[in-house]
């Protein structure tokens, strides 16, 4: 009788702590929030009309490029691009298809990871406008043509690098029920890497653009996950 004194009240407060766990990882009003805060952040330098104008060279001085991202210049390859972009959104959908099953309880680990991925967008979206770096597209004999096209100075960061590396950020992060395959993460992880590498070698940006595009995915998966649970 003394055990079963002692042994309910913990089993109460440990199902209770459970059940407050699992509210805390279904979809709740701070989705919400989240999502529209990133949308918000991506169309401000559409609203406010930031660095809107033609490039003022091009083809530009292939002398004004660092060392160290002067041998990525080269012509846009569309099926690299294409590839890249494809690559994000399977990724984003093998991390959606992984996590559906376990039900509601993790609706909200399935929108935290767009949010994370959202707002990295987002983040990505205004600070390209702000810097206006030209793309490698600018220092190459197609400069003439792309010089009046808005998107070639959106260089850094990268956007596609930023999404991928903020859903491999919160795949690791997200807590499981019972122990996740190694080989999942580590997938994740190369695929997300290999966006990385397919955005500069499908021409479109410097190696300092992805890594910064990176850099900022991890945050916003790291800082997101710290405001959503």
């Amino acid at each position: 009788m003394r055990a079963a004194s002692v042994c309910l009240p913990l089993i109460l407060v440990c199902t209770n702590e459970l059940a407050a766990q699992d509210r805390r990882h279904r979809l709740a009003p701070v989705d919400a929030l989240l999502s529209l805060g990133a949308v918000g952040v991506y169309a401000v330098p559409h609203v406010f009309s930031i660095n809107q104008h033609p490039s003022s060279c091009g083809p530009c001085d292939r002398q004004a490029v660092p060392w160290l991202d002067r041998w990525a210049i080269a012509e846009p390859r569309d099926a690299m691009d294409a590839a890249s972009t494809a690559l994000v959104l399977l990724l984003a959908a093998a991390e959606t298809i992984d996590l559906a099953p376990s039900g509601p309880a993790h609706y909200g680990e399935i929108g935290y990871l767009a949010e994370s991925a959202a707002w990295a967008l987002g983040a990505t979206e205004l600070i390209k406008a702000a810097v206006a770096r030209k793309r490698p597209v600018l220092y190459t004999a197609d400069a003439s043509v792309a010089r009046n096209d808005l998107d070639a100075q959106r260089s850094w960061p990268s956007g596609h690098a930023a999404v991928a590396a903020a859903l491999a950020a919160g795949y690791w992060l997200v807590p499981r029920e019972r122990p996740t395959p190694a080989w999942r993460r580590w997938a994740v992880l190369g695929a997300a890497t290999a966006v990385s590498a397919l955005r500069v070698a499908a021409g479109r940006h410097f190696p300092s653009d992805v890594a910064g595009g990176a850099a900022l995915g991890v945050v916003s998966g790291v800082t997101v996950r710290a405001i959503r649970f």
